[in-house]
Order: structure tokens, then sequence, then C-alpha cells
């Protein structure tokens, strides 16, 4: 039993950060399409620079 509650447990909190990630993307996208400059971005939220020019080219 403990195991299925460890596996729920994981499940959740894996399906939280990959909606933190989604809402985070959608973020930096829309700040991008408001000219936000990549690096102004990165410098406001404390993401690398090359993560945020991952996030704007998808």
């Amino acid at each position: 039993m403990s195991g299925y509650v460890n596996y729920l447990r994981e499940d959740r909190e894996r399906t939280m950060l990959k909606m933190r990630n989604e809402g985070e993307n959608n973020i930096i996208r829309t700040l991008f399409k408001n000219k936000m400059s990549a690096k102004e971005i990165a410098e406001k939220t404390g993401i690398a620079l090359n993560e945020i020019l991952k996030i704007v080219k998808t």
C-alpha cells in the first residue's frame, strides 16, 4: 500500500511541476511578445538567458 501512496505522491509532484513549468513558459512567451527582450526577462526572472531563448523559440 505504501508503494502505491508513494507513486501517487510522486505523480502529483510531477504533475504540479509540469503545470508550473508550462505556466512559467507561457509568461515568458507573453513578455517576449510584448517587446521585453530575452536578456531583460532573464534579468528579471533569474532564469538563464539560454533557457529563455529556448522557450521563446518554441
